[in-house]
Formats: C-alpha cells, sequence, structure tokens
C-alpha cells in the first residue's frame, strides 16, 4: 500500500541533526478543506531512534492528526458563519434571544478568538468555575454549557473537530433560589378582586388552566370555541413575536372550558373594545 508523504511526518536529517516537516489538511472558514505546510521542527543531535520517538511525542502532545482535517476557524467565526445562520434561526424568537445573549455575555469574551479545536475541556471548566464564582445562578451556568456543548456537538457532527468537549463536563446542581407556593382559593380571590381589566381575565385565565403568561397573550379569539366547549392554545408571545405552539399532533394544545371560565371569557369578549 502506498503511504502519503508526510502522512506522519517526514524526519530528515542534515548533517549529524534530524528535524521534523510536516503539514496537515485545514478546514478553513467556510468549510472547506486546504493544505498548509508547517514549519520543520528542529531536534538536533540525535539518533534516528530517539528522533522517531520525539516526533512521535510531538505529534501526540500537539494533537495533531495527519490523515484528519483540521479547523483553524475561531469560535467566534464558527457562530457567525455556520452555528448562528444555521441552527439558531431554526430556534423559537425567544431562544434564539438567550443564544445570542449567552454567546455574547459569557462565551465570546473567553473563546471568542480560541480555534474550536483548541477549546478544551480544562477551559470550559474554568469558564463555568469563574461565572459561578461571580454569583451567577446555577441555572445560568448550565444554559452557558448547553449552549457551547450544541456548539461544539455542531462542529463534531460537521466532523471539524475530533471530540466534543464539553461532554462529561461536571456541572453544579440547580439551585432553586425561591421555592414555588400555590395560591389558595382565598388568595385567588383577593387578587382577582384588586385587579382591574384585562388583567384580571389574564389572571384567572392562568390560574384555571395553568397556562403561561406568554400563551394567554397569544390567545386570539378563534382560539375560543365555545359549541365545542374547547380552548386552544395555538401561539405563545415572547417579547412582541408570536411563536407556534405546536402540540402533541402539531395543532396546539387543547382544553376543556368548565363553567368558570366559559363566564370569564364571555363577559370579557363583551366588555373588550371592537378592534382589541
Amino acid at each position: 500500500m502506498i503511504r502519503r508523504r508526510f502522512q506522519i511526518g517526514a524526519l530528515e536529517k542534515r548533517g549529524r541533526t534530524y528535524r521534523l516537516r510536516y503539514r496537515v489538511d485545514i478546514i478553513g472558514r467556510d468549510g472547506t478543506v486546504g493544505r498548509r505546510e508547517r514549519k520543520s521542527v528542529p531536534f538536533g543531535k540525535v539518533t534516528k531512534q530517539q528522533a522517531i520517538r520525539l516526533r512521535d511525542e510531538f505529534i501526540r502532545r500537539h494533537g495533531i492528526t495527519m490523515n484528519r482535517p483540521k479547523a483553524t476557524m475561531t469560535l467566534g467565526e464558527f457562530w457567525n458563519l455556520h452555528f448562528e445562520p444555521n441552527i439558531v434561526r431554526k430556534k423559537s424568537h425567544y431562544t434564539q434571544k438567550l443564544y445570542a445573549a449567552l454567546f455574547r455575555n459569557h462565551i465570546k469574551p473567553t473563546f471568542g478568538d480560541t480555534s474550536i479545536c483548541e477549546v478544551t475541556r480544562g477551559g470550559i471548566d474554568s469558564l463555568l468555575s469563574i461565572k459561578l464564582g461571580e454569583r451567577y445562578a446555577t441555572q445560568t451556568v448550565h444554559h452557558i454549557h448547553e449552549l457551547l456543548s450544541k456548539m461544539l456537538g455542531t462542529a463534531y457532527k460537521y466532523r471539524w473537530i475530533e471530540e466534543n468537549t464539553a461532554s462529561g463536563v461536571e456541572l453544579p446542581p440547580i439551585e432553586t433560589v425561591r421555592p414555588a407556593r400555590a395560591l389558595t382559593l382565598d388568595e385567588v380571590g383577593l387578587i382577582a378582586k384588586a385587579l382591574r381589566e384585562p388583567g384580571r381575565t389574564v389572571f384567572m385565565i392562568g390560574v384555571i388552566f395553568g397556562l403561561r403568561i406568554g400563551e394567554i397573550l397569544g390567545l386570539q379569539v378563534e382560539d375560543v370555541d365555545f359549541p365545542s366547549g374547547i380552548l386552544w392554545i395555538r401561539r405563545s408571545a415572547t417579547r412582541g413575536v408570536l411563536n407556534k405552539v405546536k402540540g402533541k399532533d402539531g395543532n396546539g394544545r387543547r382544553f376543556t372550558i368548565p363553567s368558570l371560565a366559559r363566564e370569564i371569557l364571555q363577559r370579557y369578549l363583551t366588555w373588550r373594545k371592537s378592534d382589541s
């Protein structure tokens, strides 16, 4: 079988000294594979067997894999050119905003100028420890790790890095800052009496159906089917943007309207302005 020259590096002898010459395939910012010849590495006056051992140690220490392309793009370039346009933009509006803020505020300052194949597990551990030391919530630290893992996992899927170094990183347990407490019926009544419309209806619909505020704000008149007694949740409003709620069958979530909710909704639809 023909062995490619420079596949494991070529040892070159000049006089009584040896030097290593090698080259590797590289992946450019656009994802295409090119070739760049490396500078030679002098070993000095050593025997051939010593030169071979020095060569193997050098290649292993620097993580050089001669038969696999090496990515040279930085993590910042990977975000701008590949991850953000190809992965992030497919997410919901809220997730897009979250990912952008996490990358801009936490990941980019540390790894933005680092080659994606040089983002180490130790470096990730260090970043997460720093964020904990800066008193960020454990939930935020988990989100930072999750985004890093998704980015490096995507690069690994593209075969641009040897492994996803974010995997195997030990994370702190998520701490609950303030345990959730369910309102009593008396408390629900007091809050409802204190609120004005449309706040009262928003509050009561949330209590009765257990909806998120975005799901309530995304409701439209056609989502209330009084003849069938069904309330449809088809969209969720997040920061002024409506996102589709798929549900199990892809058509949204559905709830049976109890008598109290029917009364509240009918009263609100009668009270509301015609153009609201």
